[in-house]
């Protein structure tokens, strides 16, 4: 069975990272903001600094261990990194570069170099020098570079960042077909929510040098255990909880909702805004949960769905995502007063995060 087992302390100047978290499946998303403590995370586990104390473990293969007195070199450790600056050297052909780490370890082409460039649509390209190539196709001999030494791991550091969306799919495709092929995990590091969604089956979410939540993505995206979870993975709206009874919440804003699934440890209420539903006004919606009128103060195009920003009479703003088309077909617009529904099971309860 894949896993990988961390449990790691590091001071970086001022910035201490203290992380903890055992992941199982081929698949795994490291996701935080910018500064969060990703890329140093994969640097340690690839090598090119250690924890100051604790252990990095992967397929039960220690590469760290302060207690054992382990620190595996790079070489021993057998990843396959692929940074967000990644480099081919411009001298060499595209094939020598994939070539290159074979040469350099003294290995043998076991997957074959012809036919991982077959497999990632590079096989016109090995002739050619990284210059004469486009950045997707550079990219993926420096994918195909990081596989041909069949690597016990892959980490990825945002690798895609620069790349234009429809080639970052196909190249997230690629990785994701590489890992199932090859049986090969793989640990990816993003900060963008839609790329960590698409990706992962398990997730690490990582906050200003912490681990908050791990474990299956799903889970964790649509019901995470923390408000700071919550607000990196776009709950816009979140709600203190002023007092609560079965079935019963009143929030500090002063809206009273009926709920299902409440713990003793929750101090937030949160929803999705592509959860709450826009009622009809041509249409009975005396059997619908938790109404609440609102005004729409601002209308904002995203690219695939429109987010209106709206509030109520107490002026709490409530964050809406619809698709564009129900704007027309709803006549909305600002200023328009419509009313809204939030389903009992689609509220979550979230506790703080303590260190």
């Amino acid at each position: 069975m894949n896993m990988i087992d961390i449990n790691i302390k590091k001071k970086l100047g001022s910035f201490d990272i203290s992380m903890v978290f055992k992941l199982h499946s081929l698949k795994c998303v490291i996701f935080g903001a910018s500064g969060s403590g990703k890329s140093s995370l994969l640097k340690m586990i690839a090598g090119f600094y250690n924890p100051d104390r604790g252990f990095i473990k992967i397929n039960r293969r220690e590469f760290f261990s302060s207690n054992n007195k382990t620190a595996l070199s790079i070489q021993a450790r057998n990843v396959g990194y692929l940074p967000q600056e990644y480099t081919l050297f411009p001298n060499m052909s595209v094939e020598e570069n994939i070539r290159y780490g074979l040469k350099k370890k003294g290995l043998k082409d076991t997957l074959g170099v012809k036919d991982i460039a077959k497999r990632f649509g590079i096989f016109h390209c090995l002739d050619k020098y990284p210059g004469e190539i486009s950045g997707g196709q550079r990219q993926r001999a420096a994918l195909a570079r990081a596989l041909v030494v069949k690597p016990d791991i892959m980490l990825l550091d945002e690798p895609f960042s620069a790349l234009d969306r429809p080639i970052r799919e196909e190249l997230r495709e690629l990785v994701a077909d590489v890992a199932s092929s090859f049986s090969i995990p793989v640990l990816f590091v993003t900060h963008d929510l839609e790329e960590a969604f698409v990706f992962g089956d398990e997730i690490v979410i990582v906050k200003d040098g912490l681990v908050m939540e791990f474990g299956d993505k799903s889970k964790i995206f649509n019901t995470p255990s923390f408000v700071e979870t919550a607000k990196l993975l776009d709950f816009a709206n979140i709600w203190r909880i002023k007092k609560a009874k079965r079935g019963f919440v009143e929030l500090a804003n002063g809206i009273k909702l009926n709920i299902e699934g409440l713990t003793d440890e929750a101090k937030f209420c949160c929803i999705k805004p592509e959860n709450i539903m826009i009622l009809r006004k041509d249409t009975d919606i005396s059997d619908k949960e938790n109404k609440i009128d609102v005004k729409i103060e601002r209308i904002n195009f995203r690219g695939r769905y429109v987010n209106l920003v709206t509030s109520t009479k107490n002026n709490t703003a409530v964050s809406i995502n619809i698709p564009e088309h129900i704007l027309s077909k709803m006549s909305l617009s600002v200023g328009s007063y419509i009313t809204v529904s939030l389903k009992k099971e689609s509220i979550i309860f979230c506790k703080e995060f303590a260190v």
